[in-house]
C-alpha cells in the first residue's frame, strides 16, 4: 500500500524540534526484487536535499546516497500498512522513523525521532498525501538519477517483468576480509534492450 508518490502536506504536519520542510516528496516504487524509496525535501530556506535507499524491509542496513556523511538505513515492515525506517552513522542509530498508510489508502504518516546529519534534533509527525493530490506533480521513482532515456520502460510498468538472474558471480573474499566481516552494497542502474542485451 506504500508504493507511489507522496507529497507532505505542510498543514497536517507537526513539528516539535528540527527544521520544518517547505515541499517534501517520498517517492516509492518496485526496483529489481526490491523498493526504491528515494526522499527529496527542500527546507524553508529553499535548500533542497535528495536522499535515496534500496528496500528489501528484512531490517539489513544498505548504504544510503545523497548524506554528507556515509548513513545506512535500515528497512523493517511492521505489519501490512506500516514500516520502519532506521538511520545509522558509524553503525549507530541517528534516526528513527515509522511509516504508516490510513487504511483508505490516501495518507501516510510520517514519524520522526532522532537527530539529523547536521546533529539538529528531529521530532516530527509528517502527513503526506498521495501524488497529486495537492497539485505538486506526480513526482518519479528516483529522486536523484537523470530522467529516463526515450522509450525507457522501469519495472511495475504493464507488460514490464522483473529480470530473473541467469548466471551469478560471487565476490571472493580474502580470509582477512572474512575474518574482519568486510562487506559492502553495490546499486546498479541499467537499461536492457529486448533482445537482452545491456
Amino acid at each position: 500500500p506504500w508504493v507511489g508518490t507522496w507529497e507532505l502536506d505542510p498543514v497536517q504536519s507537526e513539528y516539535h524540534a528540527g527544521p520544518a520542510a517547505a515541499r517534501e516528496t517520498m517517492t516509492i516504487g518496485q526496483y529489481v526484487g526490491a523498493y526504491k524509496i528515494a526522499i527529496n525535501r527542500t527546507d524553508l530556506g529553499g535548500r533542497t536535499a535528495q536522499t535515496e535507499a534500496i528496500a528489501r524491509f528484512d531490517g539489513i542496513d544498505v548504504l544510503a546516497i545523497g548524506f554528507r556523511v556515509p548513513t545506512t538505513r535500515a528497512f523493517t515492515t511492521v505489519d501490512d500498512r506500516t514500516f520502519e525506517i532506521a538511520d545509522k552513522v558509524n553503525g549507530l542509530v541517528t534516526l528513527r522513523r515509522r511509516a504508516a498508510v490510513s487504511t483508505d489508502g490516501r495518507t501516510l504518516t510520517l514519524t520522526e525521532h532522532g537527530v539529523d546529519e547536521g546533529g539538529q534534533n528531529v521530532d516530527a509527525v509528517l502527513r503526506f498525501v498521495r501524488g497529486g493530490a495537492l497539485g505538486i506533480g506526480a513526482g518519479t521513482v528516483s529522486g536523484i538519477a537523470s530522467p529516463p532515456l526515450a522509450g525507457v520502460v522501469r519495472v511495475g510498468s504493464p507488460g514490464v517483468t522483473i529480470p530473473r538472474i541467469l548466471k551469478e558471480a560471487r565476490p571472493q573474499y580474502t580470509s582477512d576480509a572474512m575474518r574482519a566481516k568486510i562487506q559492502g552494497s553495490v546499486v546498479l542502474e541499467c537499461v536492457v534492450q529486448t533482445d537482452g542485451t545491456v
